[in-house]
């Protein structure tokens, strides 16, 4: 529960940022160089609340990320893991990489869909040829132009960042756990 209330209240003061770096992913600089010019242009259109375009379906997809996440990553080592445990061992080391890359393509695999409807919300209305008019209606129309399969282009990419970034988090902090009880 921690880790996703720690992942909701990161996300949303980031938030922001994350909107801003889908806009220039698609903007190639043709619009906006600098990121200040276009989250002005953002709040000048839409208000404030324009820089929070598509905050809940990221939250809906934090929570359930997060959790699933943790707890798959602590279930395999508590359940895959040969009894005593060294943390200091190289193989302790090595299963703590598999299974937090492991861990984080489960999680990133289950909530995938909601990132694409997040992504398409984002861009409502600025940099995309579709009009939803809200999560159910970007739902229905991605459904009805790609099938199943539209609610996870991009998946790929995804999983080649996330395996070995989730795999060296939980490393990382398992390491640190240990090293801060040793203090």
């Amino acid at each position: 529960m921690s880790g996703a209330l720690t992942g909701v209240v990161a996300s949303t003061l980031t938030y922001p940022l994350d909107l801003l770096r889908t806009y220039a992913a698609l903007d190639h600089g043709t619009k906006h160089r600098y990121m200040t010019v276009m989250a002005f242009k953002i709040v000048r259109t839409d208000g404030l609340q324009g820089l929070y375009r598509g905050w809940a379906v990221s939250m809906a997809g934090i929570i359930p990320l997060v959790g699933i996440k943790m707890s798959s990553f602590d279930w395999m080592l508590h359940n895959l893991m040969a009894k005593p445990i060294d943390k200091r061992s190289y193989n302790y080391m090595a299963h703590c990489v598999a299974f937090g890359s492991i861990s984080g393509c489960i999680s990133v695999s289950l909530v995938y869909p909601l990132n694409v409807l997040r992504h398409k919300l984002q861009l409502n209305h600025h940099h995309s040829d579709h009009n939803y008019s809200n999560f159910k209606d970007a739902f229905r129309q991605t459904y009805q132009t790609n099938g199943i399969r539209g609610f996870y282009i991009g998946l790929t990419a995804s999983l080649a960042k996330m395996t070995p970034m989730t795999g060296l988090l939980f490393l990382s902090n398992e390491l640190m756990k240990f090293e801060f009880k040793q203090i």
